[in-house]
């Protein structure tokens, strides 16, 4: 809560909201990733399937980068109607930096290419 006053909302809301963008931009270029959000207004947060979610799971944490998982049960309804069983959620956080997000794609990215191979 002191994070958001000394910042301010509007700030705040404007960073997540660009390295969201950032995000989506470097995801679609991953071979086999693809975003779960579609519209004109989204959230700060992105979803990405179609890769294999265990091993990107576990191969972010080993980078030290914290997504979640969130299976069916969270999210039966609208899982349910895009045919998905899992999927990666990546939340930015405040101090989320453009290298940070850079960085994520790059694990994304070395999964990707291991998983084809």
């Amino acid at each position: 809560m002191r994070a958001a006053q000394l910042i301010g909302v509007d700030a705040i809301a404007r960073q997540l909201s660009d390295i969201a963008d950032r995000l989506r931009t470097r995801i679609v270029e991953v071979q086999g990733a693809v975003i779960v959000e579609q519209g004109d207004d989204l959230a700060g947060f992105v979803t990405v399937t179609g890769l294999d979610v265990p091993k990107t799971f576990a191969a972010l944490a080993r980078a030290g980068i914290t997504v979640s998982s969130p299976g069916r049960v969270y999210a039966p309804l609208d899982m349910d109607a895009r045919g998905l069983t899992s999927v990666i959620r990546i939340a930015p956080y405040v101090f989320t930096t453009a290298g940070d997000a850079d960085a994520l794609v790059e694990v994304l990215e070395r999964v990707a290419i291991r998983s084809s191979s």
